[in-house]
């Protein structure tokens, strides 16, 4: 790959010549992105504060400032709808989302007329939740809380290799299936976007990580799940068999389901 291989040393030769000016111009206009979303009155860029969880304050995490996570929620809006009003109205990309939250990375191949592009685009956005939206304008769009993590009953190792079964997510009125409550999960469970796991293998069931997945799932948040098996209109959890269970599920298998990649 001759055409990469100069490429990179190209890039390292631009860093060692002009690397302070490139970042000094990238910054900026990181500054001036995050002042003008911040304007919008809707949508605002998190802080290194709004992001660090308490007990971590003093472990001298930084936020670099190249790269925006900008707040959503007041919008009335999920991350995923305004990522299509951008690309639909304006062909505007935006790779990373969550349910409430859009990442953007300011490079020094960003220039002046992205940043207005950007900043203009959210401000007719912002003024279309203003105007459609006049009840709810200034409060939080209701989104699943992530719940906290579970207990660990037996090693990832010997749970994903343990004797399974398939349990539905909901029971047939709907609500979480109380079945699964206490059980030991055989497979990771992955909301994606972000991409990180809230059951494990190895990890006990709990009421609050079913009900994040039962929003996440059927919601309007526009987020997929990884490792939850999908049949015939309805999602299974691969939990680990009870040792005194002698009922056979339909939908067991001698293979565990593996998730798809997040």
């Amino acid at each position: 790959q001759y055409g990469l291989i100069a490429s990179l040393d190209i890039a390292r030769k631009q860093m060692s010549m002009e690397g302070h000016s490139c970042l000094a111009r990238c910054f900026a206009f990181a500054d001036q992105l995050r002042s003008g979303i911040d304007a919008s009155g809707v949508f605002r860029v998190l802080s290194l504060e709004d992001m660090i969880p308490p007990g971590l304050e003093d472990d001298r995490v930084r936020l670099d400032p190249s790269k925006l996570t900008i707040d959503v929620s007041q919008s009335a809006m999920s991350a995923s709808q305004i990522q299509r009003e951008l690309y639909s109205r304006h062909s505007i990309q935006l790779e990373k989302t969550t349910h409430n939250t859009l990442s953007v990375l300011v490079t020094i191949g960003t220039t002046q007329s992205k940043v207005l592009r950007l900043t203009n685009a959210l401000t007719e956005l912002a003024n279309d939740a203003s105007r459609c939206q006049p009840a709810i304008a200034g409060e939080h769009i209701e989104t699943p809380l992530l719940p906290p993590p579970g207990l660990m009953r037996e090693l990832p190792r010997q749970a994903y290799f343990a004797d399974s079964e398939y349990l539905p997510l909901n029971a047939d009125s709907g609500a979480v299936n109380p079945e699964l409550l206490g059980r030991v999960a055989s497979d990771q469970v992955v909301p994606y976007p972000p991409g990180i796991p809230v059951l494990v293998p190895g990890q006990e069931v709990d009421e609050a990580t079913l009900r994040f997945l039962r929003e996440t799932a059927f919601g309007e948040q526009g987020i997929e799940i990884h490792g939850l098996l999908h049949r015939e209109g309805r999602n299974f959890v691969r939990v680990t068999r009870k040792k005194d269970s002698s009922s056979r599920s339909n939908l067991h298998e001698s293979t565990p389901l593996s998730a798809s990649g997040a």
